[in-house]
């Protein structure tokens, strides 16, 4: 849930969604090990979808700044 939260916040800035990003994939890892309920599953998804989101979108952003200089 806590990757879910930082995923979610990032829609207020970058650094969040990132940290949401590499929370879920984590809990990923630890569904697919047998280490954390397979409850979990659905929000960890959903963090990292909107973490890589937010990678993207930072990356376009800086490409965006870098071509205008």
């Amino acid at each position: 849930m806590l990757s879910l939260v930082f995923a979610t916040v990032g829609f207020c800035g970058f650094v969040p969604g990132i940290v949401g990003l590499v929370l879920g994939q984590k809990e990923l890892n630890a569904i697919e090990a047998g280490k954390a309920p397979g409850a979990g599953r659905d929000p960890a998804l959903i963090a990292r979808n909107l973490g890589w989101f937010h990678a993207v979108m930072f990356f376009l952003l800086l490409l965006g700044l870098y071509t205008h200089l």
